[in-house]
């Protein structure tokens, strides 16, 4: 009779053991998705402000917040 309890106790431990290193690998790559999704940050080369670099105007190998700061600096430029 007692070796049943121990049979149990064993066979609970397995279970338990085996679901939280399912747990703890899911979360694993949940951590290395949202490490990988990480983007350059650049800021406006008018105004200053800091943008993901995907989000940015590019122009003449500057960044710029909107279509707007490119348009006045390629305008000051020009002057």
């Amino acid at each position: 009779m007692g070796i049943r309890y121990i049979l149990l106790g064993v066979a609970l431990w397995l279970l338990i053991t085996i679901i939280r290193r399912f747990i703890w690998q899911r979360r694993q790559e949940r951590m290395e998705k949202q490490s990988r999704s990480v983007t350059n940050m650049v800021s406006c080369k008018l105004c200053g402000m800091h943008l993901p670099q995907n989000e940015a105007v590019s122009q003449g190998g500057s960044y710029y917040c909107c279509k707007e700061h490119a348009r006045q600096s390629k305008s000051e430029e020009e002057e």
